[in-house]
């Protein structure tokens, strides 16, 4: 049963934000997000515009202590092949980097909003869920839930073939 309701609330999920892009009701704004947040000596290089869509059209206000859901991506640059070929920016683009991107991310957004009591539940789908998913895991006190679909958890590690996730996906795709 769980297996068959994971998917679908994704689904219904993105539905729900296609339908309210699809009608304008996202905000896009810019958060000046820190290249590097842990190398105190690296952290001279300065920031990277990290794009936000907002949507606070069925948000009922910082008292009501409603749901924030977070669907987001994390790339310096604004490129994933930008950042990538870039030997300089590369390493800003690890897992942790991008844990830590959301972390602030959702502490602003719930300073700016006044929504302190309102409960955090990150969602993804592939990388971006098992990004969720990690989140949840490293950051307890920020996020009371996890929605992750599509995402191959345990396969980020040496011991699987680099060709072993698109030929599972592929199988179960045929």
């Amino acid at each position: 049963m769980a297996s068959l309701v994971e998917p679908i609330l994704f689904q219904l999920l993105t539905l729900l934000l296609w339908i309210s892009s699809a009608k304008g009701n996202f905000k896009v704004l810019n958060y000046s997000q820190k290249l590097d947040h842990f190398d105190p000596i690296d952290s001279g290089n300065g920031t990277f515009n990290q794009r936000l869509m907002v949507n606070d059209i069925h948000w009922a206000g910082p008292k009501s202590g409603a749901p924030i859901f977070l669907f987001e991506k994390s790339v310096p640059l604004g490129s994933i092949d930008l950042a990538m070929a870039d030997d300089q920016v590369r390493k800003y683009s690890s897992m942790d980097q991008a844990l830590q991107d959301f972390a602030e991310i959702i502490q602003s957004l719930k300073f700016n909003y006044s929504a302190h009591t309102s409960p955090v539940i990150v969602v993804g789908k592939g990388y971006g869920g098992a990004l969720a998913t990690w989140f949840r895991l490293k950051y307890t006190n920020i996020a009371i839930g996890a929605l992750a679909s599509s995402s191959p958890l345990l396969y980020y590690s040496t011991s699987h073939p680099g060709h072993g996730y698109c030929s599972i996906v592929s199988k179960d795709f045929k």
